[in-house]
């Protein structure tokens, strides 16, 4: 069982991190992030931030279920 502490407990990227985590360029996450667009971000003064669980949303978000090939399933 999670504690509160747990539960409240999350890991941060850099802009730079995070770019790398989710395979795009660090304009790509600057313009997002303008346009307050696809990616929840974490402002700390200066300071910007990426939850990786939000990182790791977007990525399951992207994913593409091939097409099943051949007669199984068909008829």
């Amino acid at each position: 069982m999670k504690t509160n502490t747990q539960r409240n407990t999350k890991q941060f990227k850099s802009v730079v991190d995070s770019a790398a985590h989710i395979h795009c360029h660090r304009s790509t996450l600057d313009k997002w992030r303008a346009e307050n667009i696809v990616l929840p971000y974490y402002r700390d003064g200066l300071k910007v931030m990426y939850a990786v669980g939000d990182l790791e949303d977007y990525l399951a978000s992207c994913r593409v279920e091939p097409v099943a090939y051949g007669s199984e399933g068909v008829g």
